[in-house]
């Protein structure tokens, strides 16, 4: 998902709305990551859904206004938010392999003076 909507990213954010709409090959390529994205977010937003099922039955110029605009808005700041979630998962999961690993190694001193 980082590296799709990494690359949504910086497609919208080189054009201009203009730009983006009249560019039939750049927003198709766009298109299908969102749809993409849609189908793996769907649980998370509602939004990312309807666009998503928008872009899958709708195609050409109609929605590439709506489309540019939902990419800056959700899928341009999506790749630091799910760095930003993944390290902190990281960060819990070596927090918990840390405190097993103390647990484990104190019922062992234990058992062994016991």
């Amino acid at each position: 998902m980082r590296e799709a909507a990494g690359d949504i990213s910086k497609t919208v954010l080189e054009l201009t709305a203009e730009e983006f709409a009249d560019a039939k090959f750049t927003r198709l390529a766009v298109e299908r990551l969102v749809i993409i994205l849609g189908e793996a977010a769907a649980k998370v937003s509602g939004r990312i859904q309807r666009l998503r099922n928008n872009l899958a039955h709708d195609y050409g110029q109609n929605l590439a206004l709506e489309l540019y605009r939902t990419c800056l808005q959700l899928w341009c700041p999506l790749p630091v938010t799910l760095t930003a979630f993944v390290r902190a998962h990281q960060r819990t999961a070596c927090s918990r392999t840390a405190r097993k690993r103390q647990c484990e190694s104190q019922s062992q001193g234990t058992g062994r003076h016991g």
